[in-house]
């Protein structure tokens, strides 16, 4: 009946019957199947909105006490999993990183590469939201190595998205602006207007860290000229953009005057608010992969984070998991955003987005490849599978934060919370 209402698209009335479940299912002594009623049940009650944060707290509390009598493990790393993507949404980033780290040491094999790399991603989006950007390089390291071996490219770019706003935060700007790149041609090949843009306002910002206003200049005006091929484009994103690039040219105009003096300074790059979630998990497509985009609400936070599951969105200041990034069936959208600024932008799980799904007829209008911030940096290879067309199959729907550094990719929820 849960299911059916869902199908309704009434997901509080989803919600009552899946908690019924649960108790049902705990009164006969079957641990495994509670689990899952209630982790049904968090997903509507973040998607419905009606519910208090206590209360669906409350639900993934009792969700996560009955995994640990479940003895199939992927079952219970699906759970973990689940779990992490309602805490990110909630904005409990302590939680979703301990129950990500969990889910993560129940992979094992072959056939859990794809649930891996997905973990990964959002470990280390949990950890940006946490701001230990020192630990959270490794992890998005791996994740953008995975998804590469995989195929992921869409998934792919925000795991760079997510590794580029670790940089900037911990000041290697040389580090970002290559990721950034990283990013924005994964996101060319994926067909991600969303990314291309976030992905050039973050080399923008990179680029005046490091001292080159020009380059900065010419991020911001493609950036600006994505936004525009963007249906549902965030306003105040625009706004923060048109912002940066006035400041860029004052820079510029006044260099001799203004840099490096205590009255003037860069804005930073994107906002801690864009860290990409991965809802659900990705698949290979053959040239363009296309991601689910998180609502509105969650535009400012955007966290790129996996999750075989529901798709929410969540923003900086509603909650919505980073829409753009987020869940299926039980689609508790908007949770994270990317931008803490972007109250209209549509990202990804804390921000937490979603994966993306293989797409063979979208197109993206040719755009001039982005340059390195400076004629030394030039981008590390990262492996590349040839890309193989597969059917993406159906998944639950669900899952972006906020410092002042370049964008990161991904959103949080807006009423508990809420897409690296």
């Amino acid at each position: 009946m849960g299911c059916c209402y869902l199908g309704m698209r009434e997901p509080a009335r989803a919600a009552r019957c899946f908690l019924d479940a649960a108790q049902a299912y705990a009164a006969a002594e079957s641990p495994g199947a509670a689990a899952v009623a209630l982790s049904r049940a968090s997903g509507s009650m973040l998607q419905s909105r009606r519910f208090r944060a206590a209360d669906i707290a409350g639900v993934l509390a009792r969700c996560r006490s009955l995994c640990e009598s479940i003895p199939d493990p992927a079952l219970r790393g699906k759970l973990y999993n689940d779990i992490g993507l309602g805490y990110s949404q909630l904005r409990v980033f302590s939680l979703a990183a301990e129950s990500f780290e969990r889910a993560l040491g129940l992979c094992g094999g072959e056939r859990d590469r794809q649930r891996e790399a997905a973990l990964l991603q959002n470990l280390g989006a949990a950890l940006n939201a946490l701001r230990s950007f020192g630990t959270a390089l490794g992890w998005h390291r791996r994740a953008a190595a995975l998804h590469g071996a995989l195929g992921n490219r869409r998934a792919q770019g925000q795991s760079f998205g997510n590794l580029a706003f670790a940089c900037s935060q911990l000041g290697k700007h040389g580090d970002a602006a290559e990721s950034y790149l990283h990013a924005l041609q994964a996101f060319r090949d994926s067909g991600d207007l969303q990314g291309q843009w976030q992905a050039c306002e973050g080399l923008g910002a990179a680029c005046l860290q490091l001292g080159d206003p020009q380059k900065a200049i010419g991020h911001y005006q493609e950036a600006l000229v994505l936004l525009s091929h963007c249906q549902d484009s965030p306003r105040a994103a625009h706004k923060r953009v048109v912002h940066k690039l006035t400041d860029a040219i004052q820079h510029r105009l006044h260099l001799s005057h203004l840099s490096y003096q205590q009255s003037w300074a860069p804005n930073p790059g994107l906002e801690p608010s864009q860290l990409r979630f991965c809802s659900t998990l990705p698949r290979a497509s053959r040239t363009q992969l296309q991601g689910k985009e998180v609502g509105k609400a969650q535009a400012e936070d955007k966290l790129y984070w996996c999750t075989p599951g529901a798709q929410p969105r969540y923003s900086g200041t509603r909650v919505a998991l980073t829409e753009g990034l987020t869940l299926e069936p039980c689609n508790p959208s908007g949770l994270l955003g990317t931008s803490g600024e972007d109250d209209d932008d549509p990202s990804s799980a804390p921000g937490y987005h979603s994966e993306p799904q293989a797409s063979s007829t979208r197109t993206t209008s040719p755009l001039s490849p982005a340059k390195l911030p400076h004629a030394s940096l030039q981008p590390r290879k990262y492996h590349r599978q040839p890309e193989h067309g597969f059917c993406s199959e159906p998944r639950p729907e669900g899952l972006t934060p906020h410092p002042t550094g370049h964008q990161n990719h991904q959103n949080p929820p807006s009423e508990a919370s809420a897409e690296p």
